[in-house]
């Protein structure tokens, strides 16, 4: 089972921890700007939300195939949530299959989020997720979540060429019989500040910090500031 925590108040967290939701990815920008009766607020921005994850059994055959550089994040992420995955570490030299790429779109508009799910990859795959990128950006739309197979080897060796498009990382989403998915995130053209979220754990705030640190609009406000 899956839950959102929001980060304005820490309120719906702490409600999820009680009952052994653990902290598995960080939407960044997932919703409209909200103001909650008698919190104090800075200033309005738009809403992020811890996915908070608990499992009701144990996954059998659990191999999984992350990137090199995510991995020790990917691994706590696991054992956070009680469980322990075979993680291989793909070969760097490999061939696509001559197929097409396969992605599914799913827009909203209320939130002004998208998200990109990869099905299946192909010779083409960086260049379908860039111009599925390109169309979702000249929608307006604020925040495009790229959903990667993890037990599927190549997204292991692609997912490097999908953060050189602006994508970084967001955590992971377990799935049914293994379809886990690897969770990546694009701000278009939208800097967050991450020093207004409320965290709940000590493992959220580990995950938290290492978003900021993979989100590249943080690196671009950095280097404004000083300036």
């Amino acid at each position: 089972m899956y839950a959102r925590g929001v980060t304005t108040h820490p309120f719906s967290q702490k409600t999820l921890l009680k009952y052994g939701f653990k902290e598995s990815a960080l939407y960044i920008s997932s919703g409209m700007e909200r103001k909650y009766k008698e919190i104090m607020q800075k200033k309005t921005q738009r809403e992020s939300v811890f996915i908070m994850y608990l499992y009701l059994s144990s996954p059998q055959n659990h191999v999984l195939y992350p990137p090199s550089h995510h991995r020790q994040m990917i691994l706590d992420i696991y054992r956070n949530l009680g469980v322990c995955p075979d993680l291989i570490d793909s070969h760097p030299v490999f061939e696509l299959p001559s197929e097409e790429t396969t992605t599914n779109l799913k827009t909203d508009m209320s939130s002004m989020t998208a998200h990109i799910v990869v099905l299946s990859y192909g010779q083409n795959a960086a260049a379908q997720v860039k111009a599925n990128l390109k169309s979702l950006c000249l929608q307006r739309l604020e925040t495009i979540y790229l959903h990667l197979p993890l037990n599927d080897k190549y997204t292991s060796v692609l997912t490097d060429q999908f953060e050189a498009l602006g994508f970084f990382f967001s955590g992971i989403m377990p799935g049914d019989e293994g379809n886990d998915e690897l969770i990546l995130q694009y701000l278009n053209n939208y800097v967050i500040d991450y020093e207004q979220m409320q965290v709940a754990s000590e493992q959220g705030r580990e995950l938290l910090d290492y978003v900021r640190k993979s989100d590249p609009n943080q690196v671009i406000y950095c280097d404004n500031s000083f300036r």
